[in-house]
């Protein structure tokens, strides 16, 4: 004879869960979480009041040095309006011809000029590193 044979039909709980218990936690759960929220109010309540009498004292150092304006970088006033016009600077900038350098010869050119030249020519080669720079692998090398 198996296991389940001798087990019989009964293949669930032959008791139910115990229904007091069950309400007896959700109100203690309910209990707690009114308390909770009575503590939270009534120390907002307090704080509340507490905070007028912070804000009325001032240091005297902050009145005697009047309004100092912080160092950068700071908020702008009105964002909106400077957008625009930091946008079409950087369009002046990256599609316009301008002297960088004007007694080096240095200009600047638009953007998609210069892809166009680099597209074209290739990028340039920059030759040797500087003399201090060879110098000073020369000596890490002979140290190892």
């Amino acid at each position: 004879m198996s296991v389940h044979e001798q087990a019989g039909a009964h293949r669930h709980e032959k008791s139910d869960a115990h229904v007091p218990g069950v309400y007896q936690f959700v109100v203690a759960i309910f209990a707690v979480m009114f308390v909770a929220m009575l503590a939270m109010w009534v120390m907002f309540v307090a704080l509340e009041k507490s905070q007028p009498q912070l804000v009325e004292e001032s240091s005297p150092m902050a009145l005697e040095r009047g309004r100092v304006i912080p160092p950068g970088p700071r908020l702008q006033v009105v964002p909106q309006g400077t957008l625009p016009e930091m946008r079409q600077h950087e369009e002046i900038i990256l599609n316009g011809y301008a002297w960088r350098d004007k007694e080096r010869g240095v200009v600047r050119i638009p953007i998609q000029r210069a892809i166009d030249l680099v597209a074209e020519r290739g990028l340039p080669s920059w030759g040797a590193p500087a003399a201090p720079a060879r110098e000073a692998a020369a000596s890490t090398a002979e140290r190892k």
